[in-house]
């Protein structure tokens, strides 16, 4: 195996590991905001994004802080679309 190769499966185990932990997660919200109006729900985990992008920063540089927290937002959008066209487990 190359140096290559061996990098590409720890990334792949650790996003694995980062899967496992996001869904642990995810099982222990998921009650905390179930019978809660819609828009509680959307306010909540707004919230939530805000304080993860917060938590992006550029030290010294407040233009390329934006930038990266306006990259990472809109992969994060990627993210939940994929969800949402995926398996059908989040339409419960």
């Amino acid at each position: 195996m190359t140096e290559n190769e061996g990098g590409k499966r720890e990334r792949q185990r650790q996003m694995m590991d980062y899967s496992k932990q996001a869904l642990e997660l995810v099982r222990r919200i998921r009650p905390l905001l179930a019978g809660r109006h819609p828009s509680v729900q959307g306010a909540a985990l707004a919230e939530l994004t805000a304080i993860w992008l917060h938590g992006h920063v550029v030290l010294g540089d407040a233009n390329q802080r934006q930038e990266l927290q306006a990259e990472l937002f809109e992969e994060h959008l990627k993210y939940i679309w994929a969800l949402l066209e995926g398996d059908g487990r989040h339409s419960e």
